[in-house]
């Protein structure tokens, strides 16, 4: 089981102990929480980077949001373990399927971004909607949706979208 979510969830170095689907009244709909762990020796502070002794279990468990699996919302759930760190002190130690301080895989964070990354840029997006506003308050009259539609088509027509780039 292990090795089968560890290659849906895309981490390596992690554990997975137990998957289950959990239902809450907190929570709208069920989850898919996978308890993980690192793998032993894996051990290290999550600001330097360096390998130390575990120094105790950091007092509960964490989640992470992970990539949905179909219809489901995944979380992972992991005792984070604390470490000894001779520069920093105590430390929470790191995670491989995420950064330090960070409520979400790498995976889920590189989808976010990746989302985001299109060629529009919040003034255009802005122009398109004051158009369109100007355009509602010109429309009061319609009565038809369609009519209205169409003269929101046409006033749009005129903005250059295409004229943006990403670099």
């Amino acid at each position: 089981m292990s090795r089968i979510f560890n290659q849906l969830l895309n981490v390596k170095g992690t554990v997975v102990e137990d998957a289950r689907i959990a239902d809450s009244p907190l929570r709208p709909e069920p989850v898919l929480e996978i308890r993980v762990r690192p793998r032993a020796g894996m051990l290290r502070c999550s600001r330097c980077g360096e390998r130390w002794h575990g120094y105790d279990q950091g007092g509960g468990a964490r989640r992470w949001r992970g990539q949905d699996f179909g219809c489901w919302r995944v979380e992972l759930v992991a005792a984070m373990t604390r470490v000894d760190c001779p520069r920093r002190g105590i430390m929470v130690a790191q995670v491989p399927w995420a950064e330090p301080g960070s409520r979400f895989t790498r995976d889920f964070e590189a989808k976010i971004v990746a989302y985001f990354e299109h060629p529009y840029t919040n003034a255009v997006l802005k122009g398109a909607d004051n158009v369109i506003q100007n355009v509602k308050r010109r429309a009061r009259g319609f009565r038809n949706i369609d009519y209205f539609a169409t003269m929101i088509y046409l006033t749009c027509g005129k903005l250059d979208l295409k004229a943006v780039t990403t670099t």
